[in-house]
This record gives C-alpha cells, sequence and structure tokens, in this order.
C-alpha cells in the first residue's frame, strides 16, 4: 500500500506523553473515519498504517493552526508522539512467525533545500527515514520515476506508478513516503481443490467468485446485523478480521456504525468453534488522492498557504498540495499478501462448541488485517465485488 502526501511550499508538542498503544488506538481511530468517507459502493482497500505514518512524519514539523488541525485529526492527545510510533512499529517490527512485514521511509529533498537539522535527526532517529538528494527544478519527471522505483522495490512491486505523471513538478522542494509490505500464510490454509466458481450477491445483482472452503476451529461470533470472523496468520502475530452484514445489502448500514471500538468489543467477544468457512479469493488494487478527505475531517491549513511547517525549514514557506495513497492486496488459499505506500511533496508557497457454524462470504463485507499484540490495523477493505479471474 502507498500514500503520498504533496505539500507545496509554504512544533509545540503536548503536555503528558502519549504511548504506543495510544499511538495505535489513535491511529484506528483515523483510519476508519477516513475509510468510512471514501465515496462509493465499490471496493475499498487502505493501510490506515501507512497513511497516518507519512502524516506522522509531516506532523513533526508543524506549528500553530496547522499543528492543531493534525492534532486532532490524528488524535495525537499528548507528548512524545515521536517515541509512541516509534515503539508502536518497533512492535509491528519484532516477528518470530512465518509473516513478513516491511516498513520504510524516505525523504527526497531538492539540492541545495535547506531542512532543519533537528527535522532531519527526528526523521533518521524515529522514522528511520532516509534522505535522496533530488532535482526537480530541472528533471521532476526523472525525479518522479526515481521515488517510484524506490517504492517498488520496498513493497516487492505490488505499488506502481505511486505518483502518476505531473504529480511532481519543478515547484517540489520535499517528498516523503511511506511503504508498507506484508505476507502471511494462514493458520489453517484453504484447500485449492475446494475452491469454487459460485455466485456472490454485490447487492445490485450476481456475478460469479472463486470461493475458497474450508471447515475448521475458528474464532467466530454472532451480533447485531453481522457475524465476525477472525483468522490467523502462521505465528498468530497477525490475523485478518471480517465482518459480514446479515444481508447482501447490509454493508454501508454496518460500516456507519463501524469504530474502532467496536473492533476492539468485536475481537474480544469471539468465541473459539468450529465453523464452515465461504470466502471469496480477490485481488485489489486502488489508488486514492486524499485531500479532500482530509480536508473534510478537520485538516484544511495544512493544505493552504497558511500552513506553518517552520518545523521543516525554520520558515512558513511550504504546505502540502498532494496526497496519494495506493494500496494492494491478493487474498488466496495459501495466505495474504498486502502493500501500500503513501508520499508528502511539498513545494514553496505560491457460542455452542458442538455446533458447526456457517460463515459464508457471499456478499459484501469490511476486512481488517490486524497486529494481534498492539491491535494496530495495518489494512482495512471493504469488499463489494470480487475479482473472478483465474489463478
Amino acid at each position: 500500500m502507498v500514500l503520498l502526501i504533496l505539500f507545496t511550499g509554504l512544533f509545540q508538542k503536548a503536555e503528558f506523553p502519549m504511548d504506543k498503544s495510544m499511538a495505535g488506538e489513535a491511529m484506528n481511530r483515523f483510519g476508519i473515519e477516513l475509510m468510512k468517507r471514501i465515496d462509493g459502493d465499490g471496493n475499498v482497500f487502505i493501510s490506515p498504517y501507512s497513511i497516518y505514518t507519512a502524516l506522522g512524519m509531516v506532523y513533526e514539523g508543524a506549528h500553530g493552526k496547522t499543528e492543531g488541525e493534525m492534532r486532532a485529526v490524528m488524535g495525537i492527545t499528548g507528548s512524545d508522539f515521536s517515541l509512541a510510533l516509534y515503539s508502536l512499529e518497533k512492535d509491528i517490527r519484532r516477528m518470530k512467525g512465518a509473516s513478513t512485514i516491511e516498513i520504510a521511509n524516505s525523504l527526497w529533498l531538492q539540492k541545495s533545500f535547506p531542512v532543519l537539522p533537528s527535522f532531519r535527526e527526528k526523521m533518521r532517529k524515529y522514522y528511520g527515514g532516509e534522505f535522496y538528494l533530488s532535482d526537480f527544478i530541472t528533471a521532476p519527471e526523472k525525479e518522479r520515476q526515481r521515488i517510484n522505483r524506490w517504492v517498488e522495490e520496498k513493497t516487492h512491486e505490488k505499488i506502481k506508478e505511486l505518483f502518476p505523471p505531473n504529480t511532481i513538478t519543478d515547484a517540489t522542494k520535499l517528498v516523503l513516503v511511506n511503504a508498507i509490505y506484508f505476507l502471511g500464510k494462514w493458520d489453517k490454509p484453504f484447500d485449492t481443490t475446494r475452491t469454487e466458481k459460485e455466485k456472490f450477491n454485490t447487492g445490485d445483482g450476481m456475478v460469479e467468485a472463486f470461493m475458497m472452503n474450508n471447515t475448521s476451529k475458528y474464532h467466530y461470533g454472532e451480533f447485531d446485523g453481522f457475524k465476525a470472523l477472525r483468522m490467523y496468520y502462521g505465528g498468530g502475530e497477525f490475523f485478518m478480521l471480517v465482518l459480514l452484514p446479515d444481508s447482501a445489502k447490509g454493508v454501508k448500514e454496518l460500516e456507519e456504525k463501524l469504530s474502532a471500538e467496536l473492533i476492539d468489543s468485536v475481537n474480544n467477544s469471539l468465541k473459539w468453534v468450529s465453523v464452515n468457512v465461504s470466502i471469496p479469493r480477490f485481488t485489489l488494487d486502488n489508488r486514492y488522492r486524499l485531500n479532500r478527505y482530509l480536508k473534510a475531517m478537520g485538516m484544511k491549513t495544512a493544505f493552504s498557504t497558511a500552513a506553518d511547517f517552520s518545523g521543516i525549514t525554520g520558515k512558513r514557506d511550504l504546505f502540502i498540495s498532494l496526497v496519494v495513497h495506493r494500496a494492494y492486496i491478493n487474498v488466496y488459499e495459501e495466505g495474504t499478501e498486502a502493500a501500500a505506500a503513501t508520499g508528502v511533496t511539498m513545494e514553496l508557497t505560491a457460542v455452542r462448541p458442538e455446533k458447526i457454524y456457517q460463515f459464508r462470504a457471499d456478499h459484501p463485507f469490511l476486512f481488517f488485517i490486524i497486529h494481534k499484540n498492539t491491535g494496530a490495523i495495518l489494512f482495512a477493505g471493504r469488499l463489494s465485488k470480487p475479482e473472478t479471474k483465474e489463478e
């Protein structure tokens, strides 16, 4: 998954410490609120982690009203935000199981453009951010391709063209990018011989989907208007949580009441029971320009010439011009592969155990890939219509 934030040219932190659990909770609330604002009834797939981290790098240089709005939108409630986010990432990276998680941050700086040593040090210390000198003034297209190649490499070639043509220009001064890659094999893989082409009810009609089937013990629960299923990846450090509405047209209603608190409550209420699981094999590759969604959430000043990112340059000479996010996921019989990237470009101003429960996901549903120990939502999506191509 990839998120791109573009800054067009234009610090007080808080009073009490923010820890990694608070950072994870804030990230989840932010990600769910953003997902609910994305238009349309089609497929949605984002990485709250990638978007939040990219915005976090930008936030480190914010002051005044710009900082206040970003704090409110991102749910930052205390000091030590940098350390809290860093500690959260360390926990996510600390794996002993079979899953793979790779996270990388980079900053692409116009040659001779001044950046404060304090900002450079914070990017290095807390984000592991690599700085690359760039020539946006005379070779913006070449630099766009160079950044895109970096993203492709860090996401194992799953995220391509994070920055579309003409998004990096001669006015660009700084580009901040986060990339995340996940590969997990199911703890209980689906038998490929049991995958069958069946009907999937989109709510507006029937389409064909390759339905994967398995019968085993899972964490399962039934709630008001929906069912929930938790499927672990090998090692038990990550899992997919699927929320399935009772009706084919119920996904919007479920999404409206969706919250980080609801997800926590559901996760804590699931029971270890036998379940017949049927879920589609699917691949999503989604791109978003997030400016208007972030503005609608309350982050307006950062996108205007009144922005104050003087914590980056020492001057009020940067603003965000574009936030782009791209996310990819492939859910198949053996497991899940997912990737995302986010970039920021800156320019100068101008229940019963013996019963076998049924979980048949043959209509739209919500899904989340979550880190067990921290509860951080790495990826979140809505599947409205699965692809039907054969593997």
